[in-house]
């Protein structure tokens, strides 16, 4: 532990000038990280003993060899970067925190990160976490802070604190409430970082110098998971015919990190479910297996897989699991509508009225049944997680049930049913419209040929009959009288070399 009059901390609120960092319609990464970052440093400061210095109090552009090379003079003992995340497919959400790759620098960042985690993860906050991690790049540590940091021997964190892209985490940071929720994040971050030093506040009336935090102790360099999880299985518990439901057990392990996320497709992976979250029992320590119950159309036959991906993203598939159609059970018949069945036919003319009256509140029934599952499959076809259990409950604390959770997946077989229909009407539109262009092409051809034939034979019975005359009049006819004309007159004149284009040529 360092003593008070020796704490340093550069706070680094990330980008700025005209690297904006990520950027979405309600957010600009430079300018909520500034926020966040003047928040924490007012805390801080009301603690006894401390040093607190921004690598950027405006919106500028600082190089990232600059922002440490600042640290290094100022002789920082912690340097914390503070960053918002995007991600490629806009489907990750949730909090993390990098550290430095080499064990004492990360043992030193590690109490602060394990207890932004505990803090995130519960109270009013409830983020999802995604774990604390290590990246290796060519030259040491992938991101720059943290190398030029390892460079200096300052240990540089990065905090990630939500997904700008992704609405499991907007609610943390809500565009009309935005500044009080930037203050509020800049406030805890600065908490946590009191807490992992041990500092005592006159102004506050706190004193963590005798807090119990987490404490580092790793060894060597520390490498992230490479791998995806090692296991990953689904098997089918019950079919509910009455309720449409299936109930699956999920089943994943990953022994070098732990599972974080999990995603549903019941058509053999055409479409996929949003992303949801595993079961977890603490922030870094997944359930062995969880309980999922999918709303999907009980009159097609299903194959369901499930992917499941671990804190460095890194995705397993399941095996595929076949559910056949179970269709929907037959209303019990009762003694009343079996003797108005008997009234209806003793009645004879009045069967076709109360026949049409069936159908009328049939077709009712059904529009009603329709309008449950647009509603059930709406907006929030997969619906959010629910709230993490309460203290002392087993199962995960992170915005997902306890080892159980259901997702609605019935809208999401009808959209697939009609655009399997659409696909197989234009396929066989275009199939038919090309049989009936190749037929017109083969028959006209087939004329083509056909008169060309014709022509070489009268061509030929002409020539054999008139060869002789023919003969003779060459020998006799004047030259200049040929050379004058201008025609032909006799059919072998021409040759089949000669005979040019006419009409029926071009049919």
């Amino acid at each position: 532990m360092l003593q008070p009059m020796s704490l340093i901390i550069v706070i680094d609120p990330g980008h700025g000038g005209e690297n904006e960092g990520g950027k979405t319609d309600n957010y600009t990464e430079k300018e909520l990280t500034l926020k966040v970052a003047e928040a924490m440093k007012a805390q801080l400061e009301k603690y006894d003993d401390v040093k607190v210095y921004l690598t950027r109090d405006s919106d500028a552009d600082v190089a990232i060899a600059d922002r440490l090379s600042f640290a290094n003079e100022v002789h920082a003992d912690f340097y914390v970067s503070l960053h918002f995340n995007m991600s490629v497919e806009h489907d990750i959400y949730g909090f993390e925190v990098w550290l430095p790759s080499r064990s004492d620098l990360y043992n030193r960042a590690y109490p602060f990160a394990a207890l932004i985690h505990e803090d995130y993860t519960s109270g009013t906050f409830d983020l999802f976490p995604r774990g604390i991690k290590t990246r290796l790049g060519n030259n040491g540590d992938y991101y720059g802070v943290i190398r030029h940091g390892t460079e200096y021997g300052i240990p540089a964190v990065i905090v990630e604190h939500a997904h700008m892209d992704q609405a499991n985490d907007n609610w943390i940071i809500p565009p009309d409430n935005l500044d009080q929720s930037l203050y509020v994040l800049g406030v805890r971050d600065a908490e946590n970082l009191a807490k992992a030093f041990h500092l005592t506040s006159t102004a506050l009336g706190r004193d963590y110098s005798n807090l119990e935090t987490p404490v580092g102790t790793a060894s060597g360099i520390i490498a992230p998971d490479e791998t995806p999880p090692e296991f990953c299985r689904i098997s089918l518990l019950e079919t509910n015919a009455e309720e449409e439901t299936i109930r699956l057990l999920l089943e994943a392990e990953d022994k070098d990190s732990f599972i974080t996320y999990y995603k549903i497709s019941t058509d053999g992976g055409e479409t996929w479910s949003e992303l949801f979250g595993y079961s977890r029992t603490a922030w870094n320590h997944s359930e062995p297996s969880m309980e999922i119950t999918l709303k999907v159309p009980a009159d097609r036959d299903l194959d369901v897989i499930a992917v499941v991906m671990n804190s460095f993203d890194k995705a397993s598939e399941s095996n595929h699991l076949s559910v056949s159609a179970f269709g929907l059970p037959e209303p019990e018949e009762t003694g009343e509508e079996e003797e108005a069945e008997e009234v209806s036919e003793a009645a004879g003319p009045e069967k076709d009225t109360e026949s049409s009256e069936t159908d009328e509140d049939e077709t009712a029934v059904i529009a009603s049944a329709d309008e449950k599952t647009e509603r059930s499959t709406g907006e929030n076809s997969f619906p959010e997680a629910e709230k993490g259990a309460s203290e002392g409950e087993t199962g995960s604390v992170f915005r997902v049930p306890d080892l159980y959770q259901e997702l609605d997946l019935s809208k999401t077989g009808e959209l697939l049913d009609t655009a399997s229909s659409n696909d197989l009407f234009y396929a066989g539109t275009f199939a038919a419209i090309a049989l009936l262009f190749l037929i017109l092409i083969l028959t006209v051809f087939g004329v083509i040929i056909g008169r060309r034939a014709e022509r070489r034979r009268r061509r030929k019975r002409a020539g054999t009959a008139g060869s002789g005359r023919a003969y003779d009049r060459r020998e006799t006819v004047r030259p200049d009288k040929r050379m004058t004309s201008g025609r032909r007159n006799d059919a072998t004149d021409w040759n089949d070399e000669d005979v040019g284009p006419d009409a029926d040529d071009w049919l």
